[in-house]
């Protein structure tokens, strides 16, 4: 039981580290458009992190403890880098997140889906 738990940390872990790493070689960059409305007052930050939950109904998202709102300007884009709805974002995933910050909530305004994961045993 140990050996198959850390088996499955350390291919968690791994992966991690591979996806990291191409991002950061790659520089992508996914915010668009969607980034100009919060321009002028807010710097919108992206980075590599893990979707874990999501609320539909409230359009939330929970990456890595972090709750981001997610609007109707959102972009969400899947591995072949087609467009999707947040109902059809796999989770959990690991992702491509940008956001900002507005009036203390964060606002995801693209989500670049990386790599589709198995769900945790429990």
């Amino acid at each position: 039981m140990r050996r198959m738990v850390k088996n499955i940390v350390t291919s968690y872990l791994l992966t991690g580290v591979i996806i990291l790493f191409v991002c950061v070689t790659t520089n992508t960059a996914i915010a668009g458009q969607t980034g100009t409305q919060y321009a002028a007052t807010n710097t919108n930050i992206s980075k590599l992190t893990f979707i874990d939950k999501v609320n539909y109904s409230k359009k939330l998202v929970t990456a890595m403890g972090q709750t981001f709102k997610v609007t109707d300007k959102t972009n969400i884009i899947d591995q072949k880098g087609r467009l999707i709805s947040l109902k059809s974002m796999p989770v959990p995933c690991a992702v491509e997140l940008t956001y900002a910050k507005s009036n203390n909530t964060l606002v995801a305004l693209a989500i670049r889906v990386v790599k589709e994961l198995s769900p945790m045993p429990k």
